[in-house]
C-alpha cells in the first residue's frame, strides 16, 4: 500500500495501555503513528525508512528483574529490526518509568543501532505523565514534544519543510479533483483519467497506437510523464506554503545563522544534488541533459565523436600545464540540450549534444579565461562517487562545456549508450539559453588602429 505510508510516527510499547495513551496524545496533535508491542512476529516485511520519530519504550518485557544491559539489549534490537539503515536523522522519545536508563540508551546507540543515528534522544518519564488512575495529560504530552521539536533546531525547520512537501502534494490532488464532474464517481474516475491522460501526452508526446491497438510509447516513460507534469504543479503549491513561517521556527533561524560554514566536501556533495539527477542502471531512455561519457559511450564502435585532445586543446590554457594526473582524470563528456518540446511533439530527428570536459576541480584553473571565452560554460564543482560510471577517480570535478563543438546522433544508436547522470532542469535550461544566445550573436564590425 505504497501510497498510504505518509506516517513518520512509530510507538513501541509491550504496553498496549500505556501505548494508547501516547498514540492519542499523538492523534490529538494531527501526527499519523504506526504501533509495536515489540514482538518479533508483528515486525514490517522491510524496515521503516523516512520514520522521524520514534516513542521507545525501554522495557518491552515486562520482566522488572531484568537488568539494565538486557532491556536495553531489547530495546535496541526491536529499533534496529525497525529502521532502515538509510533512514536519516531520527528524534528518540524514551517513553519509559525507567529515566535513569537514557544516558546509557544515548552511550550504546552509535554502536548498537547505527540506522538510528544521528539521533536526538529525549525523556518522556511515564511516571509523570501518567498518574496513579492511568490518566494522561494530553496536553501536556503534546506540551513537552513541542519543546523537544525545538529543542532539535536547526533539524526542526526539515521537518516542517517535509510536512510543506506532503500539504503540497495533498493541495495538488485535491485542487486537480476539483476540476473533475462529481455528479458521478464513475464519471469523475473518467474525467480524471482522461485529465491525466493529456498530462502524459503533454510530456511524451500524443500516444500512437500501432496496427495491433497497442500503445507504442513504453508505459513507464508515459507514466514518468504523468509525474513530470505533476512536478511543477506541486512546486508552485510548495512555494505558497512556504510564504508563511511559523514563529516557532525563529530559533532555528537565529541557530543557523551564526558565524560558520560547512566542510567543502559538504558544499561539493549539494551542489551535486543541485546539478545532477541520478540515472539508473539500465535507463537509457534518451532524454534533454543527458550526460554521457567517453569511456562508456557505445553508438559508433565506441568512437567518441570528438577527440579528447581536441577538447583539452579547446578548453585549457595552451601556456598552462597540468599534470599527468590531472591530464588522465580528465574525460570527454555530451551533454543533450534538445528543448524538451521537440521530444514531447516527436520533432527530434537526431539528438543534439554538446561536447565538453569533466575536469577535476584544482585543474579549473588552468580552464581558459572565461572573461575572453563566452564559448565555454562551467558548472560546479560538485563531487563524484566511487560507484558512478564517469570514469574518474572520486573527487570533487567541474563541467566545463564548449558551445563551439555541437555533434548530433540517431536517436536509436544513443538509446544503447548508458548516461551517466543527467543535468537538472534548471541548470539544463541554463545551457540552452547560454549556447542559443553563443549561437545567435550578431557580432560586431569595427575598425582599429
Amino acid at each position: 500500500m505504497k501510497g498510504l505510508q505518509t506516517g513518520r510516527v512509530v510507538v513501541v510499547d509491550n504496553t498496549p495501555y500505556e501505548a494508547v495513551l501516547i498514540i492519542r496524545a499523538f492523534a490529538k496533535a494531527g501526527i499519523a503513528s504506526t504501533y509495536y508491542t515489540g514482538a518479533i512476529e508483528e515486525m514490517p516485511e522491510s524496515p521503516l525508512k523516512g520514520i522521524r520519530l520514534v516513542a521507545l519504550d525501554l522495557h518491552l518485557d515486562g520482566d522488572e528483574s531484568q537488568e539494565s544491559k538486557a532491556m536495553l539489549g531489547h530495546a535496541l534490537g526491536v529499533l534496529k529490526r525497525l529502521i532502515d539503515p538509510n533512514n536519516g536523522p531520527l528524534m528518540i522519545l524514551a517513553w519509559t518509568k525507567h529515566p535513569q536508563l537514557v544516558e546509557e540508551l544515548k552511550e550504546k546507540l552509535p554502536s548498537a543501532c547505527p540506522a538510528a543515528t544521528p539521533s536526538f534522544v529525549v525523556t518522556f518519564d511515564k511516571t509523570s505523565l501518567i498518574d496513579a488512575e492511568g490518566h494522561v495529560d494530553i496536553e501536556k504530552i503534546i506540551s513537552e514534544l513541542n519543546l523537544a521539536v525545538q529543542q532539535w533546531s536547526p533539524f526542526d525547520l526539515m521537518l516542517y519543510w517535509e510536512q510543506l512537501v506532503h500539504d503540497s502534494a495533498s493541495e495538488t490532488t485535491r485542487a486537480l479533483s476539483s476540476l473533475q464532474p462529481s455528479d458521478s464517481f464513475d464519471h469523475w474516475k473518467n474525467s480524471l483519467r482522461l485529465t491525466l491522460k493529456k498530462m502524459g501526452e503533454a510530456s511524451t508526446g500524443k500516444i500512437v497506437l500501432d496496427e495491433n491497438g497497442k500503445s507504442t510509447t513504453q508505459n513507464e516513460v508515459f507514466l514518468r510523464g504523468i509525474l513530470e507534469t505533476l512536478h511543477p504543479l506541486h512546486n508552485d503549491r510548495l512555494e505558497h506554503f512556504a510564504g508563511v513561517m511559523p514563529h516557532s521556527l525563529n530559533k532555528s533561524t537565529s541557530f543557523i545563522q551564526k558565524e560558520s560554514s560547512p566542510s567543502i566536501v559538504s558544499l561539493e556533495e549539494i551542489n551535486r544534488m543541485l546539478i545532477l539527477v541520478p540515472v539508473s542502471a539500465g535507463d537509457k531512455v534518451v532524454r534533454p541533459g543527458n550526460l554521457y561519457a567517453a569511456n562508456g559511450w557505445t553508438p559508433n564502435s565506441n568512437r567518441f565523436p570528438i577527440k579528447r585532445e581536441v577538447l583539452i586543446e579547446e578548453l585549457i590554457e595552451k601556456n598552462k600545464q597540468i599534470t599527468e594526473m590531472e591530464n588522465t582524470n580528465v574525460q570527454p563528456v555530451l551533454v543533450e540540450i534538445t528543448p524538451m518540446c521537440d521530444f514531447a511533439q516527436k520533432k527530434n530527428r537526431q539528438a543534439r549534444l554538446l561536447a565538453g570536459l569533466l575536469v577535476p576541480v584544482n585543474t579549473k584553473k588552468n580552464l581558459i579565461n572565461k572573461g575572453r571565452a563566452d564559448f565555454m560554460n562551467v558548472l560546479g564543482g560538485f563531487s563524484v562517487k566511487a560507484e558512478d560510471r564517469f570514469g574518474v577517480p572520486e573527487g570533487m570535478y567541474c563541467l566545463a562545456l564548449t558551445a563551439r563543438y555541437l555533434c548530433s546522433q540517431e536517436l536509436r544508436r544513443l538509446g544503447r549508450c548508458q548516461p551517466v547522470a543527467r543535468i537538472r532542469h534548471q541548470g539544463l535550461v541554463g545551457v540552452q539559453a547560454w549556447f542559443a544566445s553563443h549561437a545567435a550573436r550578431p557580432g560586431m564590425l569595427t575598425l582599429t588602429t
